[in-house]
């Protein structure tokens, strides 16, 4: 995959702290997801440990290389356990052994931490050890959407950088870049991504679109509730109603003339023949069951029972041509 630098201003800022030597022992990369804060994260773990020092990262030598790679012996990525519901403070005192030993191969040892605002109670108050007294050649860099979930304490001792929402245009030129796409579906997952980089490369690389026109075939336009897909798997009840939820909300924006905002952008007529049979109220009330039955799925309630209200409330929208 080719790289472009899809955060300019914040490469630029972290440049500028290595070159004039201001590196902070912890930072906190806070922003939306899929906009580029792993990347950044791996970007400035090359800047930090390059030997080139005229021009880092070089992308040639061997700790860029390896860096890349996802090898380097100086470089940790920490994650939350799959099925977890946050960071454990065992995953941190690992941690902790790590950051104590000095760097292998390269001049600072990097750990980067994915879903950092998931830390347990403990493993924060662990963590926040580790930030009062950091080692020397140790750069921390915690990855996170919600600056309030983590302890007042561990802000204070890291230096926030902040990531924007990515405009189309770059998305397109990435997309354009790395995939064989026709400019049609450039345009529609530029779009729909709605400035997440990392929900793009998703789309595209699950064939989101032609799912999406499959279920919206199917569901809407033939009324077809008698495949067991739909229901039987969580993950696939929860894309069709996030696709249905889209739809609506496509039709509810056309009907407060509101074009502009319209993500569906391939599926007008539809959405216009949704937005003209129904009233606002019947849009809404819509979109709020869905998001309704959104949440009784992650409470793991009977799946077929939610389909069977699921396919009333679009049966009853037959009369409506929708």
């Amino acid at each position: 995959m080719k790289k472009i630098i899809i955060q300019e201003k914040v490469i630029n800022f972290l440049f500028n702290s290595f070159r004039e030597n201001r590196i902070s022992h912890a930072y906190i990369f806070l922003g939306p997801e899929g906009v580029g804060k792993s990347f950044t994260a791996k970007y400035f773990a090359q800047i930090l440990n390059c030997t080139n020092k005229e021009n880092p990262p070089c992308f040639e030598c061997s700790n860029c290389i390896k860096i890349e790679n996802d090898n380097h012996p100086d470089v940790h990525w920490i994650r939350p356990e799959e099925g977890s519901q946050g960071i454990k403070i065992e995953t941190i005192r690992e941690l902790q052994e790590k950051i104590s030993l000095k760097p292998y191969e390269a001049k600072f040892k990097v750990f980067i931490i994915e879903k950092a605002d998931s830390l347990l109670e403990d493993a924060s108050n662990c963590l926040l050890k580790t930030l009062e007294e950091p080692p020397g050649e140790s750069v921390l860099i915690l990855l996170a959407e919600e600056i309030e979930k983590f302890l007042p304490t561990i802000v204070s001792r890291c230096q926030i950088v902040r990531f924007s929402l990515l405009k189309k245009k770059m998305i397109e030129n990435f997309l354009r870049e790395n995939y064989s796409l026709d400019e049609e579906k450039i345009s529609f997952y530029s779009k729909f991504a709605e400035g997440s980089l990392g929900r793009a490369i998703s789309f595209v690389e699950s064939d989101f679109l032609e799912k999406r026109n499959f279920i919206l075939e199917k569901i809407l336009e033939k009324k077809e509730f008698d495949n067991d897909l739909w229901w039987k798997e969580k993950e696939v009840f929860l894309e069709i109603l996030n696709i249905l939820s889209g739809i609506f909300r496509d039709a509810l924006f056309k009907k407060l003339s509101l074009d502009e905002l319209i993500l569906n952008i391939d599926q007008r007529d539809l959405i216009s023949q949704i937005a003209f049979s129904h009233s606002l109220e019947e849009l809404y009330n819509f979109i709020e069951k869905i998001n309704f039955y959104y949440n009784l799925i992650q409470q793991n309630v009977n799946l077929r029972l939610i389909f069977t209200n699921l396919e009333m409330d679009l049966d009853y929208r037959k009369d409506k041509k929708c």
